[in-house]
């Protein structure tokens, strides 16, 4: 045994229960049996010297399954940092510690070491200069001791009237934050400040349920030119390159107006992320009213503002906006529509969804708009004057794009002023008090879709003049337009699916332009003694089927006679000289 182990290692007192597993197990050799023989361990004393002045103490571990559990602990020493526990003593330095060697409560215990030592690390020099910029350190500042290798952790706020603070600068103009780490030799930091333009500001009302606000995302034109952001009680947050999620929570209720500085491309106040806009900035319900964008704002973001419940008002940047883009305003229930800006050329799926209150009861689709995604202004219901502004580019509309609209009060569309190709299906779904419909004129307008116009229960106007080029009418495409009592088709309609005018019950002249019937479906009139075209309040009418001279087909049961029940619902045909 060496020396060190005669030193630190003794028998145990209790040995007999640290029995530690047999050396040999046991097997034949040379037809003889080997005997087992039991291990035990040793107790190791080691000293621990804090090397603080405090006094060293003495610890003992099992041998040779113990750790050095003693060591659990840190010590303390004013104006010194704690590096950890080493086997070599060392003269405390002010230089980024080198951790070879170092020893970890949970080590396994090593009997050739008696003692372990703590080494210390000395501050080193950081120095703060905001006078040479104009600014003035904040009143009572004592710096901490900052360590090399290690984060600043603590820094300074310094002032300067009408400016913002940036940051501290090292003098190769590296901005340090919080988490930047001190070099070795220290550092002279400089303080920076800048005076801000702001040009985008909205008003966020706070209550006692809710006091956050926040952005979830900004873009950022310049990474190295910061976006300052004032939210009204005093604080500021200055952010280098783009956000995302900063929040803030306010101290008191009320109104404030939070300011952006003319830094950003995009802005959004929400995302469809339900955590952010419901448990963090809780802008559902504080953002009240948007009243500048930035002219530098390229581009609005999808989810933008979406389900900002409480916000009434809001104002387009003036730059050149191509797209309002989905779910933008999605669920804004109070908000007063502006007015969609003639540089806009699409509107995104759901982008005006769900704003179902009052005041949206009209809006203008400018002439530059060029594409309406599906559900674009879906469950808007009082919206009823919708104005498409003459243009020649030719429109796209979405399914579902106004379903829900007109809901409440008798309305009319005009979709003559744009060339369209195609009504899609739902897009005029369930608005129920839809007047009328003016068809669009172009000659590539050639399919009204499944559902189109479903549910348009008031169409008061009595009569649909479908125009010329349309050649095929979907399934339920006016199903249930209840007081619909007159339609003509063109002689370029090849196709009438099934249920295309189920349960029109008033509708009792149908005048079909083709010389050789359209192909007709099972139940394109209704499909029971109840629900089909032309019955009359329980009586069968005056159904009249008026058809080209000569024309051929129409004698078929899906036209003359759509249930085979001439006496109930059979129609008188006529032929047009």
């Amino acid at each position: 045994m060496t020396t060190a182990l005669t030193k630190h290692l003794t028998p145990d007192a209790n040995a007999s229960t640290h029995r530690v597993a047999v050396s040999r197990a046991m097997g034949a050799d040379g037809g003889k049996v080997k005997p087992l023989r039991a291990h035990f361990e040793l107790r190791y004393s080691y000293t621990i010297d804090p090397a603080n002045g405090d006094e060293t103490q003495t610890a003992t571990a099992l041998f040779p399954s113990g750790s050095y559990a003693a060591l659990d602990f840190a010590p303390t020493w004013a104006h010194h940092r704690f590096v950890g526990w080493f086997p070599l003593a060392a003269v405390p330095s002010a230089d980024i510690p080198s951790m070879a060697g170092q020893i970890e409560a949970s080590d396994a215990v090593d009997y050739e070491i008696a003692t372990i030592f703590a080494h210390w690390q000395l501050p080193t020099t950081v120095t703060f200069d905001a006078t040479s910029a104009g600014g003035e350190m904040p009143g009572g500042w004592t710096a901490p001791d900052y360590y090399a290798g290690q984060p600043y952790g603590t820094l300074p706020t310094p002032t300067k009237s009408g400016e913002v603070f940036l940051g501290w600068f090292t003098p190769g103009g590296v901005r340090v934050t919080t988490s930047s780490t001190v070099p070795q030799g220290g550092v002279a930091l400089s303080a920076r400040f800048t005076a801000v333009t702001y040009a985008t500001s909205y008003e966020a009302t706070t209550t006692s349920s809710y006091k956050k606000t926040g952005i979830y995302s900004a873009t950022s034109l310049n990474s190295s030119n910061p976006t300052v952001v004032d939210w009204g009680d005093g604080n500021v947050d200055v952010v280098y390159g783009s956000i995302s999620q900063l929040v803030h929570e306010y101290a008191t209720t009320g109104a404030h107006t939070v300011r952006i500085s003319d830094t950003i491309s995009s802005l959004a106040l929400s995302t469809n992320n339900y955590t952010w806009y419901q448990t963090t900035s809780q802008n559902e319900y504080t953002v009240t009213r948007v009243t500048a964008m930035s002219s530098r704002i390229t581009s609005l973001a999808s989810y933008g503002f979406y389900y900002c419940q409480a916000m009434t008002a809001f104002v387009y940047p003036s730059s050149t906006i191509t797209s309002i883009p989905s779910y933008h305003f999605y669920y804004c229930s109070r908000l007063n529509v502006p007015a969609i800006p003639a540089t806009v050329t699409s509107i995104g799926s759901y982008a005006f969804a769900y704003i179902n209150q009052s005041q949206f009861s009209s809006i203008t689709i400018p002439a530059s708009v060029t594409t309406i995604g599906s559900d674009a202004f879906y469950y808007c219901y009082y919206l009823r004057y919708i104005t498409f502004a003459p243009g020649t580019s030719t429109l796209s509309l979405g399914t579902y794009a106004f379903a829900y609209t007109m809901y409440y009060s008798q309305a009319s569309i005009d979709l003559s002023p744009r060339p369209i190709t195609s009504i899609p299906s739902n897009c005029f779904y369930y608005c129920r008090y839809l007047n009328s419909v003016t068809f669009p004129t172009n000659s590539t307008f050639t399919s009204i879709g499944s559902y189109a116009f479903y549910y348009c229960w008031y169409y008061q106007a009595g009569t649909v003049t479908i125009p010329d080029h349309v050649t095929s009418i979907g399934q339920y495409a006016f199903g249930y337009c209840y007081y619909l009592t007159a339609i003509t088709i063109p002689a370029s309609a090849m196709t009438i699916s099934g249920y295309a005018f189920y349960y029109c019950q008033r509708l009792q002249t149908i005048t079909c332009l083709r010389t050789t019937a359209p192909t007709a479906n099972y139940g394109t009139f209704g499909n029971s003694t109840y629900n089909y075209t032309g019955r009359n309040y329980y009586s069968a009418g005056t159904n009249r089927l008026r058809v080209p001279a000569g024309a051929t087909g129409y004698t078929s049961s899906y036209w003359l006679n759509p249930l085979c029940q001439s006496s109930m619902c059979g129609f008188t045909l006529e032929e047009i000289q």
